[in-house]
């Protein structure tokens, strides 16, 4: 029993509340132990509580999609959102550019037994010295043993 002039006749509870209920407020946060409420208490996840006393997990949408994981942005309504398209179109467009250079570089970009060909813009097959399959710059007896190698295989 309190009285006017708060001299508590008994025992204050764990809120500091006179003969009060609550037994414990580990957390000092000045909620009852038994009252918490465990949630995510972050405003911008899609699980958002506002009742929770106690943070919990919380769910962020990935970047481009909502919480029901649709793009909320879908021009063509193919399920691909259209921030992703346009990452997805430039990366392609920069791969072919990449790949273009390499094709028609110039000389440079010739490997072993090719050499660049002014007609077409492009490495072609030396034929300087044909049959020579060894490399040794001449046509000999070891470029017939390596083409005799490969006789009567059967090819599929």
């Amino acid at each position: 029993i309190c009285d006017d002039v708060d001299d508590c006749v008994g025992a204050y509870d764990a809120l500091g509340v006179c003969n009060g209920p609550c037994e414990a407020d580990v957390d000092a946060d000045g909620v009852c132990d038994v009252d918490e409420i465990v949630g995510c208490q972050n405003e911008a996840a899609c699980n958002y509580d506002s009742a929770a006393t106690d943070p919990g997990d919380c769910f962020i949408a990935a970047p481009y999609y909502d919480c029901l994981g649709e793009c909320v942005n879908d021009a063509n309504g193919d399920g691909v959102c259209d921030e992703i398209e346009v990452l997805l179109a430039e990366e392609f467009l920069d791969g072919i550019a990449h790949g273009l250079e390499q094709c028609t570089g110039g000389p440079e970009y010739c490997g072993e037994g090719t050499i660049w060909s002014e007609d077409f813009q492009m490495c072609i097959e030396d034929s300087s010295c044909p049959g020579d399959l060894d490399g040794d710059g001449i046509v000999g007896t070891n470029d017939l043993l390596l083409i005799l190698m490969d006789y009567g295989f059967d090819c599929e």
